[in-house]
């Protein structure tokens, strides 16, 4: 790809006009540009063979490519003369010779055709999306590629006419599909990092209650509801990673705090709020989560009584994430709210205070500060 890409920005005006005006010969500057592209498509035919585990294959691509590149040197400074009749279109200072455009032509079809074969095989097998898609594009821009070139050399044995006008629009879209294909896995990388800020944000309501009820399963608490996106210690997966560890831990601390009783109260209360079946069973479990949350932090632990069997673990990582995400939605709802006004403890939750530094310094005593402060 770095080849390619220095090969192909030679064309670049600006590069074009910057390097005409040294002291390179037009027919140097051609003749590198397309040197650089022949290696290019010799990497491309090493690595499918390296990819295939073909040996023969990648030997024979070694030894061929300084005979390649020997024989188009030769082409274009010996047999083809700069004041030689024009014998095939080409573009200024190129070489004019059919052999030397018959060389490079084949050369690039043949790195462009196994590489659009090699990417369809792997596409198809891969589980990893991103990597699929880009693979994908990338043999769709090696299809582009052969197309352009099939197209040159067909144009050696008979005049394309106003065909040859579509060739430069198939070798942009080489390029364009290929950069395409190289950005295909930053971004999934943006949109994972996107979702997992997105799921940081949404579950903060529901952690910082059950933090404040049962301190001890986390490992840190922090000030304001941003803080964690701006000063995470680790990568936002992780973080999310440990929220659904820390979140599933304290909803096991406080099932000893709520009872089948409570349960049975949460689904009458859900069911005759008419809520749809999908968001039944996220609010019932918030309905039960607030509950034991007032009942922690008055430390009204129910006895000799079947705890509510609160089941959080959806299997997949992603599940539970977006079963969280739904608790932590109908936790701040009003049906749940009132779930709590008509049949919980009396205890304020700390979900529902002021937005503030709710893990922040307390005040100490002026008795207790020592004189020298």
């Amino acid at each position: 790809m770095a080849l390619t890409a220095v090969s192909m920005a030679m064309d670049l005006p600006p590069i074009a006009r910057l390097l005409s005006d040294g002291p390179a010969s037009m027919r140097t500057l051609a003749v590198t540009k397309n040197v650089i592209g022949v290696l290019s498509a010799c990497g491309v035919l090493y690595f499918v063979a390296a990819s295939g585990g073909n040996r023969r294959f990648k030997r024979a691509v070694l030894f061929a490519v300084p005979f390649v590149l020997a024989a188009m040197v030769l082409i274009a400074y010996g047999v083809d003369a700069p004041d030689a009749e024009a014998a095939v279109p080409a573009p200024a200072g190129a070489p004019r010779t059919v052999g030397y455009w018959l060389l490079l032509g084949s050369t690039h079809l043949a790195a462009d055709a196994s590489c659009a074969v090699m990417c369809r095989r792997y596409a198809g097998r891969s589980v990893d999306r991103s990597l699929s898609v880009s693979l994908a594009l990338f043999g769709c821009g090696a299809v582009c590629a052969g197309l352009y070139w099939a197209g040159r050399l067909l144009g050696l044995l008979t005049p394309l006419g106003e065909a040859g006008r579509y060739l430069p629009i198939a070798w942009g879209l080489h390029a364009v599909l290929r950069a395409a294909a190289l950005l295909v896995r930053d971004l999934a990388a943006v949109g994972r990092a996107a979702s997992d800020a997105r799921a940081i944000w949404l579950l903060w309501p529901l952690w910082r209650a059950l933090v404040a009820a049962v301190p001890h399963v986390a490992l840190k608490r922090y000030r304001l509801r941003g803080t964690e996106l701006l000063c995470a210690p680790s990568h936002w997966r992780y973080l999310v990673y440990r929220k659904v560890i820390e979140t599933r831990d304290a909803i096991l601390v406080l099932q000893d705090y709520a009872g089948h009783a409570t349960l049975e109260r949460a689904r009458g209360h859900v069911a005759a709020a008419g809520l749809p079946a999908r968001a039944a069973r996220p609010a019932v479990l918030a309905c039960v989560i607030r509950e034991a949350c007032a009942a922690k932090r008055a430390n009204l632990r129910e006895g000799g009584q079947e705890s509510a069997a609160i089941e959080v673990d959806r299997g997949e990582l992603a599940a539970e994430i977006d079963f969280l995400l739904e608790v932590a939605e109908a936790y701040t709802s009003a049906c749940v709210k009132s779930f709590v006004k008509t049949f919980g403890t009396s205890v304020d939750d700390p979900a529902d205070a002021p937005a503030g530094p709710p893990f922040g310094r307390q005040p100490r005593s002026k008795a207790l500060r020592s004189p020298s402060r």
